[in-house]
């Protein structure tokens, strides 16, 4: 190559690799500045510690029946059909409720109640009444109280939580298995109570 050629070509080559050094020495720093998740794949250093927006619990029963229903004081009242989630706390003052799980499993409240549905198979109840009628694609739906579980075989039962956790359940039709605090498991069938 003539001289003058030579130079450019050297110049050339230098910034080419001045370039590509350049680069490297910017995704290094950047690959430092970051972590590699092996599910997620790069994530940036400034997303660390954010968390995605989770979804919210699904709806797993409706509202289906609101009678003279009062609720506490600022608690926006619930219209019928009204779609019901998983952790859904209903606090009731007086009158009455009814919700069809998306089981099947019929659940009336009479007031003063309050009522947390856990899922599509279980609630918990820390006072209030409360009758359940619950077919054969609800077999083992759920109801805790403060001081009972009460597990339904297929049935109509009603239970009766007082102000201090006490708990009544009476079985109307078929059987359920009734855990009571600090008592063996036991079976009701039709017509018993405890």
């Amino acid at each position: 190559f003539p001289s003058r050629l030579r130079r450019r070509y050297i110049v050339g080559l230098c910034a080419a690799a001045a370039l590509m050094v350049g680069t490297g020495v910017y995704l290094t720093g950047s690959l430092r500045n970051d972590q590699l998740d092996e599910n997620k794949g790069l994530v940036r250093a400034g997303d660390i510690g954010r968390t995605e927006p989770t979804a919210p619990p699904p709806s797993v029963a409706t509202l289906t029946k609101v009678i003279q229903a009062k609720w506490p004081d600022g608690t926006a009242p619930l219209p019928e059909l009204t779609r019901l989630r998983a952790g859904q706390v209903l606090d009731l003052r007086e009158g009455q409720l009814e919700i069809i799980f998306d089981t099947g499993v019929e659940v009336v409240l009479d007031g003063p109640a309050h009522f947390e549905i856990r899922s599509m198979d279980s609630a918990y109840s820390r006072r209030g009444m409360i009758s359940a009628r619950v077919g054969a694609e609800g077999k083992g739906f759920t109801i805790e109280t403060p001081t009972a579980r009460v597990i339904d075989l297929g049935t109509e039962f009603g239970v009766a939580i007082d102000e201090h956790g006490e708990t009544d359940v009476a079985v109307f039709r078929g059987i359920v298995d009734l855990s009571l605090e600090g008592m063996a498991s036991k079976r009701l069938t039709q017509g018993e109570a405890l």
